[in-house]
């Protein structure tokens, strides 16, 4: 955290390399080697510091209301403060099902459905429910197809902690008050629980990771489950907000070095100090093995450029450009 005076040095914008300050949660080794082949010095998260590597509680008081200290130019987290909008089970899958509809709603060909109303595009999370709050639609396609497997995961916790698998109704008496009535007990956040269809053909189990930086203070590196089936098709499972750095292998080790050095170099580039103020986006080069999807600031950019209202273009609205039949075309991917 900031220092407990809840002020910091002032930004001068002459912090050098060797002078950065990073405090860090996490006593692993890839990160620790990373910090300090850059020369980094190390402090405690109650000093003042440049680069914070935080575990999801102390993100939570950092941005807490009763902690009341604001972030500087040339200070960078590692999570978002509403990293759970992706990283709780039940929370992803919401915000899937509603940027699906937002979608449908404009016409968004990612939206098209094939003949037996299908997702064609975003079909890559496996059918979910939330329990209790959609139990009689879980009973409903349960009773659909009586022979299917499905798996069962609260949603508050992790490392797969309270995970079961469900083929029968009776299996879930526990969370229902009367078994006959489908009437559940009201739950808490650590009671609710997502259950999906289970994926009984997997072709391997993959692991991955990718980088997000929009909020000029903070990133994330996600760690994502993906389970790819016998047809070669890929199902997003959960995403995780602090994935496991832990090497049990001297190539995991290394695998995992290179790839927090990557993750480093993109949020403050080489020979560059912390700086919210300068764009973030980095060279090429930088880049490492990382593949850049999506650029925010040019799909704004180019909403400027196309905007009728600067007579530069043809129209495009907030929800992005238009093709000839009046469809909003796909957000400037890369």
């Amino acid at each position: 955290m900031p220092s407990k005076t809840g002020k910091l040095a002032p930004f001068d914008g002459q912090l050098t390399m060797s002078r950065l300050k990073y405090a860090c949660d996490a006593d692993k080794s890839v990160l620790l080697n990373n910090f300090e082949t850059r020369g980094w010095i190390p402090v405690s998260p109650d000093d003042d510091w440049n680069f914070y590597w935080a575990n999801v509680q102390s993100i939570r008081n950092i941005f807490s209301v009763e902690c009341g200290y604001r972030l500087t130019d040339d200070q960078v987290v590692n999570h978002f403060p509403n990293h759970v909008e992706l990283t709780r089970k039940d929370l992803m899958v919401k915000n899937i099902k509603r940027y699906r509809k937002d979608l449908d709603k404009e016409g968004n060909p990612l939206a098209d459905k094939d003949e037996t109303g299908r997702y064609i595009h975003l079909d890559f999370i496996p059918q979910t429910f939330m329990l209790p709050a959609d139990y009689n639609l879980f009973v409903e396609e349960f009773r659909k197809n009586p022979n299917t497997t499905w798996i069962m995961k609260p949603c508050g916790k992790a490392r797969g902690i309270g995970i079961f698998l469900v083929n029968k109704l009776s299996q879930l008496k526990k969370w229902s008050r009367d078994s006959k009535t489908s009437n559940f007990t009201p739950p808490t956040s650590k009671d609710t629980y997502v259950i999906s269809k289970y994926i009984d053909n997997p072709l391997l189990i993959g692991w991955k990771k990718g980088a997000i930086s929009n909020d000029r203070h903070c990133f994330e590196c996600y760690g994502y489950d993906v389970i790819i089936d016998d047809n070669l098709k890929p199902w997003l499972i959960e995403v995780n907000a602090s994935p496991s750095l832990t090497s049990t292998t001297s190539s995991d080790r290394i695998m995992k070095y290179k790839l927090m050095n990557d993750v480093i170099n993109i949020v403050i580039p080489p020979g560059q100090p912390p700086d919210v103020r300068w764009n973030k986006v980095p060279s090429k080069d930088a880049l490492g093995n990382f593949d850049l999807l999506y650029d925010e600031d040019l799909a704004q950019q180019d909403q400027l450029t196309l905007d009728p209202r600067n007579k530069l273009g043809p129209g495009i609205g907030l929800r992005g450009p238009r093709d000839m039949k009046g469809r909003p075309s796909p957000a400037t991917w890369k």
